[in-house]
C-alpha cells in the first residue's frame, strides 16, 4: 500500500474521528448542565445540591476526556490516540447494548428482578474489552499506524480492566447466592448454603482468581519482550 495514500487516509480518519468524539463530548456534558439545570429548583437542602454535582462529575469528566481525545486526534492521529478513540468507542457500545438489553422491559419482561440480573453488567464490561481489542487493532492494521508496546501502560489498563471485571463478577455472584439463599420461613424450596460466610467468600475467590488469571494471560509476553 502507498505510504501518501495510507498518511492521507489516517489524517482523514483522524479529522472525522476528531468531529465525532469531540460533538460527543459537548452532548454530554450539555445534557448534564441541562439536567442540573432543571433539578435546581426542587433541591430541599445545599446537601441534595452538593450530592448532585458529585454524581454529575462523572459525566463531566468523561466529556471533558471526549474533548481532550479529539483535541488530540485532530492534531495528531497516532497509535496511542486509535488505542484512546479504541476507548471510548468500546464504553459507547457497552453502553448501548446495555441500555438495549434493559429495554426488555417493555416487553412485560423486568431483568432486574431476575436472579442472574447483574450478569447483564458482567457481560457489557466483557464485551467492552473484546470490543476494544479488537477495534484498536482493526483501525492500527487499517490507518497503517506503527505502534510501540508500553508495557508499563499496558500492565497499568489491564490490571485497571480486570479490576472492573472482577469487581461486576463479585457483585453478579453475590446477588446469585443471595437468591440462592431463603428469605423466609416459607420458601422450602431454595437450596440451603452452610453459612452465610461462603456467600461472600465464593464470589470473592472467582473474582480474585479471574483477576489474577486475567492479568497472567494479558500480560504473559511483556517479559519475554523486555528481554
Amino acid at each position: 500500500m502507498d505510504s501518501n495514500s495510507t498518511t492521507k487516509r489516517a489524517k482523514n480518519f483522524g479529522k472525522l474521528a476528531a468531529t465525532l468524539v469531540g460533538a460527543l463530548g459537548l452532548y454530554v456534558i450539555g445534557a448534564m448542565l441541562l439536567s442540573v439545570w432543571r433539578m435546581f429548583h426542587s433541591y430541599d437542602s445545599i446537601g441534595q445540591m452538593l450530592l448532585s454535582f458529585v454524581f454529575a462529575a462523572v459525566p463531566f469528566a468523561i466529556g471533558g476526556y471526549c474533548l481532550f481525545t479529539a483535541y488530540r486526534i485532530w492534531f495528531d492521529i497516532s497509535a496511542r490516540m486509535i488505542r484512546r478513540l479504541s476507548l471510548i468507542a468500546a464504553v459507547v457500545f457497552s453502553l448501548a447494548l446495555f441500555t438495549l438489553v434493559e429495554t426488555a422491559g417493555i416487553f412485560g419482561v423486568d431483568l432486574w428482578e431476575l436472579p442472574w440480573a447483574q450478569l447483564i453488567s458482567l457481560s457489557a464490561v466483557i464485551v467492552g474489552g473484546v470490543f476494544y481489542l479488537l477495534c484498536s487493532k482493526l483501525l492500527l492494521r487499517w490507518l497503517g499506524l506503527t505502534k510501540a508496546v508500553d508495557w508499563a501502560r499496558r500492565e497499568k489498563a489491564v490490571r485497571t480492566f480486570f479490576s472492573w471485571l472482577a469487581l461486576f463478577l463479585f457483585i453478579a455472584l453475590f446477588s446469585i447466592l443471595m437468591h440462592l439463599v431463603p428469605q423466609g420461613q416459607g420458601h422450602t424450596d431454595a437450596p440451603k448454603l452452610p453459612s452465610s460466610f461462603w456467600i461472600v467468600l465464593v464470589p470473592a475467590i472467582a473474582a480474585y482468581l479471574v483477576y489474577k488469571l486475567g492479568i497472567y494471560i494479558a500480560l504473559r509476553n511483556s517479559c519475554v519482550t523486555s528481554d
